[in-house]
């Protein structure tokens, strides 16, 4: 049997009093690191920086390291979080996850609506700043206003949902955000119904599409709250939603054409965005049982893996192993 090769786990330098979710890359990058150690991998940290990368990158080659890319984004700096594959392909060191190519695409949240749109996949309509009026869709009812490439749901709140009979009151809370926030937002219709995401990992041209859960809103109904995603709900242990939003892994027979339907349409938005390593596709299926892809993720955290292998009966140290033996394979 071959040597395995040692590991670099890269992620961001921390600083002490930075956010919750950028705390998270560093729980992540210790318990990947275990995950492999226990798979029989040499495995160190490294906090990125293009100075020390650089540096170290003929030992790298040398001893043919594999680079497991954790990097994020950095608060205010979520649009660049793609350069870190772009200096990685520089410096000739194999990667695990997206490459630069897809991680643009997918980080910048309008650019992938019309990527999946230009690729016949449905994904809800949105609106766009410094775009004409008459140039855009408006439906009345519920609008959705998001960064445009934050993730970790930053930026969305309970206020992020916009109840329009206009298209200007939408354009207006997009302009009065991104002033108070100096980042660009969107807004995207809201769809009423069921939320589902597909985790899949592999090779960018085999990609295994894992099991879909079903995010449920317990007890949204009847506090009148809105079932989605805030930044609260994911990272404040005191919001109402933190505890009662949960993953559902298990479905009964009548699911079972759905489940199947979004394996493969994950799978479309997969090839179509150019992914490669792992991702994660994010569903909305309406009232007519209409699936809506809300968003392409390129390197995700790896929660969602780690229970879908479990309900799958997959271990998740032979994902994670995957993740990293396909890395010196698809970037070439």
């Amino acid at each position: 049997m071959s040597k395995k090769p040692p590991i670099v786990i890269i992620h961001n330098e921390i600083a002490q009093d930075a956010p919750e979710d950028v705390l998270d890359i560093l729980r992540q990058s210790a318990w990947i690191a275990e995950v492999l150690r226990e798979e029989g991998y040499q495995v160190r940290t490294l906090p990125f920086s293009i100075a020390s990368i650089a540096a170290q990158a003929p030992a790298f080659q040398q001893d043919h390291s594999i680079i497991m890319n954790l990097v994020d984004a950095s608060p205010h700096h979520e649009d660049l979080v793609y350069l870190v594959p772009g200096i990685l392909t520089s410096l000739q060191l194999p990667y695990t996850g997206c490459s630069l190519e897809s991680l643009f695409l997918t980080t910048d949240k309008i650019l992938t609506k019309r990527h999946l749109h230009a690729y016949g996949i449905a994904t809800p309509q949105w609106l766009q700043p410094h775009t004409p009026t008459r140039q855009q869709q408006f439906t009345p009812g519920p609008w959705l206003v998001k960064p445009s490439s934050d993730d970790a749901s930053q930026g969305i709140d309970e206020k992020s949902l916009v109840q329009a009979t206009e298209i200007e009151q939408v354009l207006a809370e997009m302009d009065a955000r991104q002033i108070r926030t100096g980042r660009p937002h969107y807004a995207e219709q809201y769809i009423e119904g069921r939320e589902f995401t597909v985790c899949l990992y592999g090779a960018a041209d085999n990609p295994v599409a894992m099991a879909p859960y079903e995010w449920v809103f317990e007890g949204f109904e009847e506090r009148n709250l809105p079932k989605m995603f805030t930044f609260a709900a994911k990272w404040d242990d005191s919001c109402y939603a933190f505890d009662h939003i949960v993953a559902r892994h298990s479905f009964g027979e009548e699911d079972k054409p759905l489940l199947g339907s979004l394996r493969e349409l994950a799978t479309s938005c997969w090839h179509a965005c150019k992914l490669s390593g792992y991702a994660r596709i994010d569903f909305r299926i309406d009232q007519s049982g209409k699936a809506w892809v809300l968003e392409a993720n390129g390197n995700p955290s790896f929660y969602g893996f780690f229970h879908s292998a479990a309900a799958m009966g997959i271990p998740f140290g032979k994902v994670v192993e995957t993740i990293v033996t396909v890395a010196d394979t698809y970037h070439s």
